[in-house]
């Protein structure tokens, strides 16, 4: 059986997003996927640092749409619900807005390095560092990022059923994995009801690292705590696979 996997950098690592030439780099040798590679004929593994549930429901249907869906399992990590994307048709390419804690609100991603230079060199740095921290500040509640996040996993869960995918569900942080969450509206509540609560782990990834962190102050996974979310993770993958 193969393994594909999507998600942000609890599952793509700490590195460096794009090699010299500005192709996306491969996910380092340590990373938990990584870790548990000779349990599968085949390792694909599309997450970036950064990246949004948008790109990961996004690219994922696009992989499957080019490639082989038989004997595969996919591992899905989903990410925190204020990062977002969006085609921008002036550079042909989708816009990852990541939020972060820095004054400017958001940190600005692309898959191809190049496309993102240009960006940041451009006055588009600017305006888009204004719209998306309007967009968290003022224009959009956190129910609505919630709702947003709930509606991408029900979209990727049909979609997988659909093309007879066996998956995992798991999350990066507590507050993004939906067997632990409660919906402050009804309409939370009730898209929630709708979710397949077998297929996620039953914890996220940051509580299967525990204190195997880089730092302090920046919280992913080192390498022993990819080596334990890869423990974990396969004993899921297996019970899911079936």
């Amino acid at each position: 059986m193969k393994l594909f996997v999507n998600g942000c950098s609890f599952s793509a690592g700490h590195d460096d997003v794009h090699t010299e030439s500005g192709k996306l780099a491969s996910p380092g040798d340590y990373v938990w996927a990584n870790t548990i590679k000779d349990n599968f004929d085949q390792v694909t593994n599309l997450s970036i640092a950064g990246s949004s549930n948008d790109r990961i429901v996004r690219t994922t249907i696009d992989y499957f749409e080019h490639n082989s869906s038989q004997d595969i399992i996919a591992v899905i990590q989903w990410t925190s619900p204020f990062r977002f994307e969006q085609y921008v048709p002036t550079f042909k390419n989708w816009i990852q807005f990541c939020n972060i804690t820095d004054p400017q609100g958001c940190a600005i991603h692309c898959d191809d390095g190049k496309v993102l230079e240009k960006i940041l060199k451009s006055k588009w740095s600017g305006y888009f560092q204004s719209i998306v921290k309007d967009q968290i500040d003022v224009t959009r509640s956190v129910n609505d990022y919630v709702i947003k996040y709930i509606k991408n996993i029900l979209v990727l869960e049909c979609f997988l059923n659909l093309k007879g995918i066996p998956y995992v569900f798991t999350s990066m942080s507590s507050n993004t994995h939906v067997p632990n969450m409660s919906g402050s509206t009804e309409f939370e509540q009730n898209l929630m009801s709708q979710t397949d609560l077998s297929k996620w782990t039953s914890k996220p990834l940051s509580s299967y690292a525990g204190k195997n962190v880089i730092s302090e102050t920046d919280t992913h996974p080192n390498h022993q705590g990819h080596a334990d979310i890869g423990k974990m993770l396969l004993n899921k993958i297996q019970e899911n696979s079936k």
